[in-house]
């Protein structure tokens, strides 16, 4: 049986311990956890010669926690996965169990390979579950190309938009003091266009700006008349970058500028030295203008091992679906 530990160490010493072990990625990272303190999760950091976990969760009514990993577990599935559950449980007090990872490395790409990794959690009592907040898959942008083959591999659609983004005299630039509100008025303005419920919270976007702000990459569009209409955030963890919020304004489509914001995004990263840019996740059915749009960048798909659950009983691992289900995908 694994020995877990818990880490009550510094940010220098959880992402150095992080950056060692196999599928590290920003949702794992010190950082990322004190945003997700500050939105009422309490934060355990936990860690094992061969794996390490930075574990949300949430006590409820009679010794029942909620238990969330985001990005992880990092490290070999043999490293985490039959003692994990037992370590939440001991670390967090509970009595009742539910536990929910999203583990951000490529299917196969670890020693074991994607049947021997499916057959090893399930054997574990790992599920796949029946509500899922993510499709597990993504795209990877890869740079160290020179810019004109990263031109060159742009469809046309892509390219002659990009093009068509340069007529209009928008204003794409490097937004080094983020505003809460302009962010926000950009995220409303694309929610009621598109008729969807709110994607962000201000608390979250002030947390953003309070915790994460030499981590982000900020890049803003503005028409030609100074007026904001779009935005893209992404996070750096060593060598890799990790999109995590975009919108535009109904503006902002007529004259494309969400490709003038990419771009300059995509710029922005090869000029420090970033190896990949994950555009996040992806539904080539439900959402296939996104994903459209995301792959005519050049990218290529990546499907991660994502999404599995562990429950110390079925009445908890129903009712956590349930819950994840009417929230639309939320926990």
């Amino acid at each position: 049986m694994t020995d877990w530990s818990r880490f009550d160490g510094g940010e220098k010493e959880w992402n150095a311990r992080l950056s060692g072990l196999f599928g590290a990625n920003f949702f794992q990272s010190f950082a990322w956890g004190e945003v997700k303190r500050r939105l009422e999760w309490n934060v355990t950091r936990l860690s094992t010669k061969n794996a390490a976990a930075q574990v949300l969760w949430r006590k409820y009514s009679l010794g029942t926690v909620v238990a969330w990993i985001p990005g992880g577990p990092v490290g070999e599935i043999n490293g985490w996965c039959d003692s994990l559950p037992l370590a939440i449980r001991r670390f967090s007090g509970a009595l009742s169990l539910y536990v929910r990872i999203n583990a951000l490395y490529p299917e196969g790409s670890d020693s074991e390979g994607v049947d021997s990794s499916h057959q090893t959690l399930s054997k574990r009592g790992w599920k796949i579950p029946a509500r899922r907040m993510t499709s597990g898959l993504s795209l990877g942008y890869m740079f160290g190309r020179p810019e004109e083959a990263r031109v060159a591999a742009l469809t046309r659609d892509w390219r002659s938009n990009l093009k068509r983004s340069g007529k209009h005299g928008l204003n794409v630039f490097k937004w080094n003091a983020p505003e809460v509100g302009l962010v926000l008025s950009i995220f409303r303005q694309m929610e009621n266009m598109k008729g969807i419920a709110s994607q962000i919270s201000v608390d979250e976007l002030q947390a953003y700006v309070d915790l994460l702000a030499d981590r982000l990459i900020w890049i803003r569009g503005d028409d030609a008349s100074g007026r904001p209409i779009a935005v893209r955030v992404a996070a750096v963890f060593g060598d890799h970058v990790w999109e995590m919020l975009a919108a535009a304004t109904p503006e902002a489509r007529k004259v494309s500028a969400s490709h003038a914001v990419l771009w300059k995004m995509l710029e922005f990263c090869s000029s420090i030295g970033a190896t990949t840019y994950d555009l996040g996740g992806i539904d080539p059915v439900g959402n296939k203008g996104v994903f459209d749009f995301k792959q005519g960048v050049g990218a290529q798909r990546i499907e991660y091992l994502g999404e599995w659950e562990w429950a110390s009983n079925v009445l908890i691992r129903v009712a956590a679906n349930y819950a994840i289900g009417r929230r639309r995908g939320g926990l």
